[in-house]
């Protein structure tokens, strides 16, 4: 059983660092890239221009951050492992993409979540 939830949390911590690692690429590679930038101004009608600006304007829009604090509410409040690894997930992602503020406060209540169903020092779990 053990080894079980370690493989699945390190599924969770991969996924998680995978989503900072493609957000981190889609940023800094594409959407704030200033040779992007350069080629978009010489032709803003290239598809890569106009995809650069329905993304930006999407993960730029603060709504993004909200959903991603009322899903960690959510998990904190009916946990299940699914919830949990969405949540972290997307909540790594929004710390590279725009919503570091929201997402570091949804960060906090996952790991509010974890602390309260941490193990006591006997080993146990807690039964609330």
């Amino acid at each position: 059983m053990a080894k079980a939830q370690l493989r699945h949390s390190l599924a969770i911590l991969a996924g998680a660092g995978l989503a900072v690692g493609l957000g981190w690429c889609l940023r800094h590679l594409f959407l704030d890239n200033d040779a992007v930038r350069t080629l978009c101004d010489a032709d803003a009608n290239a598809w890569f221009c106009r995809l650069r600006a329905q993304l930006s304007l999407v993960l730029r829009n603060p709504a993004g951050g909200w959903v991603l604090l009322a899903m960690a509410v959510l998990t904190l409040w009916r946990p299940t492992r699914l919830r949990m690894a969405a949540a972290l997930v997307l909540c790594s992602a929004g710390l590279v993409l725009y919503h570091a503020d929201l997402a570091s406060g949804a960060a906090a209540l996952l790991l509010l979540h974890l602390a309260l169903l941490g193990p006591t020092r006997d080993g146990h779990r807690h039964a609330g």
